[in-house]
């Protein structure tokens, strides 16, 4: 008995130490990904090239990682300085709000640009689309905001600190409550599942499109730059849709074994450290998307490349 109590005390003062350090760690990682996403936000403000509506997507895109990104920084601050109860449970609440917010409107941007490259390369002449493709752009944008906010809108209530460790972010109540595992899975598959398989589904008709369609007069024995030209652009479409799916998954995952099991964050943490850092790290990966995402944007398109560098080195020329 003696020996249980006192591994269990020692899960629990381990698992303090690497959530307190690693979130004073990953301060200056996510500060590095807000600073690079106001930048290039920066660029795309101020080039005339950015105008199309794909490129005004990538902007609200980059918008919500810039804002993701703050309140990692923030929230991971935080994390250091001492709170009561209440305070705690308001933090992760207003924290944890505005994260989920700002996920979900990435995670809709990405459904919404792989729409619109749909129609662009796979439907081009569809007349309803070309008409009304501003209007719908506005509409999917209003529709993006208030179902993002709309899932958390029934999280959160829920989600709160506890009395042992007020900073650690959790949802206490968990297995007091059968509505709270079902409104956490209905999250999941309206946040991550639904998403992540169209995107999926529209990137498989594009680049299927891509390899089966010859243009009118044109023999299916492309030249050769145009046949790099398509296999470049499929490798985009599955290397984004891929960073996206594998760095999401595992918080998703960890949250829906919370759902299934029913246990709380600090129940795991004092049941099985390897569990619990599992989790924290999942959620860290997931906002880590935001330091991501730039670098891919400057490797696979070249505009945001040529442009990115172009005010980087004017700016360096000015400071010089």
């Amino acid at each position: 008995m003696n020996n249980s109590t006192y591994e269990n005390n020692r899960t629990i003062d381990m698992g303090s130490v690497i959530y307190y350090y690693t979130s004073i760690a990953l301060v200056p990682l996510f500060a590095f990904a807000f600073i690079l996403n106001v930048f290039l936000l920066y660029v795309l403000l101020q080039e005339k090239v950015f105008q199309s509506i794909t490129y005004k997507l990538i902007r609200i895109s980059v918008i919500s990682d810039t804002m993701s990104s703050l309140t990692a920084v923030i929230g991971y601050s935080l994390v250091a300085q001492d709170f009561s109860y209440q305070s705690g449970k308001l933090l992760c609440q207003i924290i944890f709000n505005l994260a989920f917010t700002f996920n979900g409107i990435s995670m809709n941007n990405l459904c919404l640009i792989a729409m619109d490259r749909y129609f662009a390369i796979v439907k081009p002449l569809s007349r309803f689309h070309r008409r009304y493709r501003r209007r719908i752009f506005f509409i999917e944008q209003i529709a993006s905001w208030l179902l993002s906010i709309f899932y958390n809108l029934f999280l959160v209530p829920y989600i709160g600190g506890t009395p042992e460790d007020p900073t650690l972010c959790d949802v206490p109540e968990i297995d007091r409550y059968i509505a709270i595992p079902i409104i956490i899975i209905m999250f999941c598959i309206m946040q991550y599942i639904l998403p992540c398989s169209l995107i999926a589904n529209i990137y498989w008709r594009i680049i299927y499109h891509q390899k089966h369609y010859v243009r009118p007069g044109q023999n299916s024995r492309q030249p050769q730059e145009q046949e790099l030209k398509k296999k470049k652009f499929i490798k985009i479409l599955i290397t984004i849709t891929l960073w996206y799916v594998l760095t999401t998954w595992p918080f998703f995952a960890g949250i829906t074994g919370m759902a299934v099991t029913r246990q709380s964050v600090l129940a795991i943490r004092k049941r099985n450290l390897a569990e619990f850092l599992f989790l924290f790290y999942s959620l860290g990966t997931s906002i880590g998307i935001t330091l991501i995402n730039p670098f891919i944007y400057l490797k696979f398109d070249s505009n945001i490349r040529t442009k990115f560098f172009d005010v980087l080195l004017r700016k360096n020329k000015q400071g010089n």
